[in-house]
């Protein structure tokens, strides 16, 4: 299957705060009145199931830009380990010791070096 649907942006640009994704009470619930009213009681499934698709999309939404990541992880470096957890941070693929791996720096430096000769080497 398809990991990204057409349209889809990652990571999402805008993150829901907690704020928007609360659910507006009917008044009866908020003053702690007890009412068996059916039209309050709709309202609050409707809202409910309304919240429950919003957060289900995110989820899944969420879950496709992970394996999404995992396979570019991959495709960087086909020996990582997956899942890839906290641990991992820092560390090359190979090193269980707990030695940092080269960093962002010196792998660019290498592979400017590398590009250097190799331009050398064409003139």
């Amino acid at each position: 299957g398809e990991l990204v649907s057409e349209g889809m942006e990652y990571p999402p640009e805008k993150e829901e705060t907690v704020k928007e994704m609360e659910i507006k009470l009917p008044s009866s619930a908020i003053h702690g009145e007890i009412k068996s009213n059916k039209e309050d009681n709709g309202q609050l499934v409707s809202l409910l199931s309304e919240k429950i698709k919003t957060q289900a999309a995110q989820l899944q939404e969420l879950e496709s830009y992970g394996l999404l990541c995992e396979n570019r992880i991959l495709e960087l470096c086909p020996d990582h380990v997956l899942p890839i957890k906290p641990t991992h941070l820092g560390k090359s693929p190979g090193t269980s010791t707990g030695r940092t791996g080269a960093t962002a720096t010196q792998i660019s430096s290498q592979m400017k070096s590398k590009l250097a000769a190799t331009e050398e080497e064409l003139h």
